[in-house]
């Protein structure tokens, strides 16, 4: 296997732990779907954008300009002609294209993967920010909307970027105050890196299944999940927040998913409504980056 096959194999890797992985409170896994979106759309998606991945790899291991956003709109064409549950890896993508061409010119430094995902981020264009509104466009995610005062077009304008010379950098800024993908991939991935990097540690000690719940909930009961802010309020994420809090408390160093409050939770937001996905994204990506450095189930 040649490097950026390596690259594409260990995020599509990613993709597919942190949605087999039981139960995280909210999210679909393996026992819960949810009415129009199934456990098997989101395996389908991940292995279909992998061929994706991979030319990302190649072209920046070449020292290439990489066109993040004409790959970022492939790849969500590729996983969602490959089912039919709608957008399942809008999120995760947006993070794993520009994790893609960092690993494939970085060292395994954390520190030096951020560095070059941040040069990367700072190189897009115009032509990127078009792309990424069409795939957000594409993948009928509205979360991306037109900043008050940032002069930033609206998600439902592709066209407008261009005549306004708004980069994707710019636009992934312009909402990173509220959505933490977004807030991610202007940070270099700092996040996506630390999480990664957390599920190695906790590899030590438990079963993969355990380390990737209790990382979850651990980065749930941190920072409130942004999709939950954006379709529910910040009240309800915060409690979230707390409820993922209490978990880890009762738990303490035992198994979370030991744990009946855990399964309460999940009950409880699958039938609200209620799903931490952007949590959900950068854990599919810290992953991913925990599968390259070797990982492994």
């Amino acid at each position: 296997m040649n490097e950026p096959e390596r690259i594409a194999v260990s995020l599509t890797l990613g993709a597919l732990l942190e949605v087999s992985s039981w139960p995280k409170p909210g999210n679909v896994h393996r026992t819960r779907d949810f009415d129009d979106t199934r456990f098997e759309h989101f395996l389908a998606s991940a292995v279909a954008a992998q061929p994706v991945l991979r030319k990302v790899a190649e072209m920046a291991a070449r020292r290439e300009r990489v066109p993040l956003g004409r790959y970022l709109y492939e790849a969500v064409r590729h996983s969602m002609s490959a089912h039919t549950g709608g957008n399942t890896n809008l999120g995760i993508l947006i993070l794993d294209v520009l994790l893609a061409s960092a690993l494939a010119r970085a060292s395994l430094d954390p520190n030096d993967v951020r560095r070059e995902a941040l040069k990367l981020a700072k190189e897009t264009e115009e032509r990127d920010a078009y792309y990424l509104y069409r795939a957000i466009k594409l993948a009928g995610a509205g979360g991306m909307r037109r900043v008050r005062g940032s002069g930033v077009p609206d998600v439902s304008r592709p066209e407008d970027v261009l005549e306004k010379g708004t980069t994707m950098y710019e636009a992934l800024q312009a909402a990173a105050h509220r959505d933490a993908v977004a807030e991610d991939w202007v940070r270099g991935l700092e996040r996506s890196l630390r999480i990664g990097l957390h599920v190695i540690e906790l590899r030590e000690k438990y079963d993969i299944n355990e380390a990737v719940v209790r990382t979850f909930l651990e980065e749930l009961a941190t920072r409130p999940d942004t999709l939950i802010w954006r379709k529910h309020g910040l009240r309800v994420a915060l409690r979230v927040s707390e409820a993922a809090q209490e978990i880890l408390r009762i738990a303490g160093d035992r198994p979370v998913t030991e744990t009946r409050a855990l399964y309460e939770l999940d009950r409880e937001l699958h039938k609200d409504g209620i799903n931490p996905g952007s949590t959900a994204d950068l854990l599919a990506a810290g992953l991913g980056y925990a599968c390259y450095l070797g990982m492994r189930p």
